[in-house]
């Protein structure tokens, strides 16, 4: 068995500078907010087998509750993760009662902006 030695932290520094590992790395970090990955084992997105046993109706109910979840929760476990999360929530909402590219009611065109309705301008 080899004899343990005790190193000074300029010592651990250089023998962890020596060995560092340069370039990208090996596996990248996974996305917890749109691909959890405890959530897409098995070939098929929970998400997905979700919706498939859920009317619309209910599905569209799963979805509001979980964005409340994660607004409500907010401020005592994730911060700004929990607002990604319910804003994904949100956005599935929007993808299945209005279609996938569905637009968000703050996306608008600038002739929308102008006030512009029915006519072919591009904002006055």
């Amino acid at each position: 068995m080899p004899e343990l030695k005790i190193i000074s932290d300029q010592e651990r520094d250089a023998i962890l500078h020596k060995h560092a590992r340069t370039g990208p790395p090996l596996v990248s970090a996974p996305d917890v907010v749109n691909h959890p990955p405890h959530y897409t084992a098995g070939g098929i997105e929970c998400i997905d087998a979700i919706k498939a046993a859920l009317t619309a109706e209910e599905f569209r109910g799963y979805c509001k509750g979980n964005a409340l979840k994660y607004i409500w929760r907010e401020r005592l476990k994730n911060g700004s993760q929990d607002l990604q999360k319910a804003q994904w929530y949100m956005n599935k909402l929007t993808e299945v009662v209005y279609g996938p590219g569905a637009r968000n009611v703050d996306d608008k065109t600038e002739a929308e902006k102008a006030g512009c309705s029915g006519c072919d301008c591009k904002g006055h």
